[in-house]
């Protein structure tokens, strides 16, 4: 898997930098796979992972599904397009 941006030192959770969208493209595509991970990567960056708590946080593979679902869902069934700096 490829990872996007270059990776930081730290992550700043609530920045929607390099080291967020790895750690977003870590989880979704662990749960959801790379395929579909990709095109949902910004969306879940800006919604989930920049909202992650400074000092920790706690997210389980079914809240990512759910969430995936939803997205998906609000897409009329279909994955968003690509954007781009996220492929």
């Amino acid at each position: 898997m490829r990872l996007c941006g270059a990776p930081h030192k730290r992550n700043n959770w609530g920045f929607l930098g390099g080291g967020a969208r790895q750690a977003g493209l870590a989880l979704l595509a662990d749960v959801i796979g790379e395929h579909d991970a990709l095109p949902l990567l910004p969306f879940f960056v800006e919604e989930v992972v920049a909202n992650f708590r400074l000092t920790g946080f706690y997210i389980t593979a079914e809240a990512i599904e759910k969430w995936a679902e939803i997205v998906v869902r609000e897409c009329g069934g279909e994955l968003p397009p690509l954007r781009d700096g996220y492929s």
